[in-house]
């Protein structure tokens, strides 16, 4: 399994490597084809992006091998005149023409690429509120885990005590500090809504418990073989519902940018088609 893991490595890695441009004979190199040179820091790129487990060793062997051999067939196609034969001619073109038609879209889009305002983010809020009208249940949680239980159970006691969101708000970054625990997950989960079909997935214990929390209800402290942990459902939104600005903000941002970026290619088309007509250089029967 190892051995084929590699191998399909690197083949992956084949195309990356038969761009290369031919490189100087006094630049370090680790094989050559006539003068096509691939070098030792194209190499250690690629191994860079060697997926954990694979042995290292031979994983260059085969990138080497797979340079060389691709290099070798490259050769022989020109050595063949293969690059001047109709169908390779039209492969060729197509793949041109797709590349830089897609390259141009790109710069074109990226080019509207521009944060939208705040004023911008509440027109689109007020106008499109219908639409955005949730399609499944979101809550905001409170989750606290750790494998050191004893710790865990004092921080449950501390966050039952704070009673409104500000000061929890304010506690929770050091309430998560704990040994096992992901703090910087906790807390982003914390400030923001997740829809309930996403959230804790793949963690049934935290599932069931979260299914059956009220708003507002904090759970009792919970073991697993692995961890314990605890919930407290701050807020629910039901299906149906439409969701404060905050909530669905960075939605909204997506939203307002992907048409943007709609705009502007048509506007850049249209300027296009413009010139192409002045200069009599587009037709249609």
């Amino acid at each position: 399994m190892a051995r084929r893991a590699l191998w399909a490595f690197a083949v992956g890695l084949l195309a990356l490597l038969q761009g290369c441009d031919p490189t100087p004979s006094s630049t370090p190199y680790v094989a050559r084809v006539y003068d096509a040179y691939l070098t030792q820091a194209e190499v250690t790129k690629a191994l860079d992006q060697l997926a954990p487990g694979l042995d290292s060793t031979e994983a260059r062997t085969q990138i080497i091998e797979q340079w060389v051999r691709g290099q070798l067939l490259y050769r022989e196609a020109l050595d063949r005149g293969l690059d001047r034969t109709p169908s390779v001619v039209d492969q060729l073109e197509t793949s041109e023409h797709t590349i830089l038609r897609s390259a141009a879209l790109e710069l074109l889009s990226s080019e509207a690429e521009v944060e939208p305002s705040r004023a911008a983010v509440t027109q689109y809020y007020e106008e499109y509120a219908e639409q955005l009208r949730l399609r499944e249940p979101y809550v905001r949680v409170y989750y606290v885990s750790s494998t050191d239980e004893t710790a865990l159970r004092e921080a449950h006691v501390t966050l039952g005590r704070l009673t409104d969101t500000d000061s929890l708000d304010l506690a929770f970054p050091s309430l998560v500090d704990l040994p096992g625990a992901q703090p910087e997950v906790a807390v982003s989960l914390s400030r923001r809504y997740v829809p309930s079909s996403v959230i804790f997935a793949g963690a049934v214990s935290e599932r069931n418990t979260l299914r059956g929390l009220r708003t507002e209800e904090l759970s009792p402290v919970i073991t697993t073989p692995s961890h314990a942990y605890f919930i407290y459902l701050a807020a629910r939104k039901g299906e149906g519902e439409i969701p404060e600005l905050p909530l669905i903000e960075a939605e909204i941002k997506q939203r307002i940018s992907i048409q943007a970026r709609k705009v502007r290619v048509e506007r850049e088309l249209q300027r296009l088609r413009n010139e192409a007509i002045a200069r009599e250089a587009l037709e249609i029967k």
